[in-house]
């Protein structure tokens, strides 16, 4: 997506045809792993609560059958 349709504010709306310079291919791989790094921290972010809220109902459940 970044190199094909410019899907990113620092390289902007570019379409690579060829191969790129030095330079650019590093920007690139920059500009890719930006929203993988995003989407992971917000996946565990995610799976860190639904654990809690898990281990409360767990926890509940427990005491209910005490």
């Amino acid at each position: 997506m970044v190199s094909s349709y410019g899907m990113s504010d620092a390289i902007g709306p570019v379409y690579l045809k060829e191969r790129p310079g030095s330079e650019m291919p590093t920007s690139i791989d920059v500009e890719v792993v930006k929203p993988l790094k995003d989407a992971y921290a917000r996946m565990k972010f995610v799976l860190k609560k639904v654990f809690e809220i898990y281990m409360t109902l767990n926890t509940m459940a427990r005491l209910c059958y005490m």
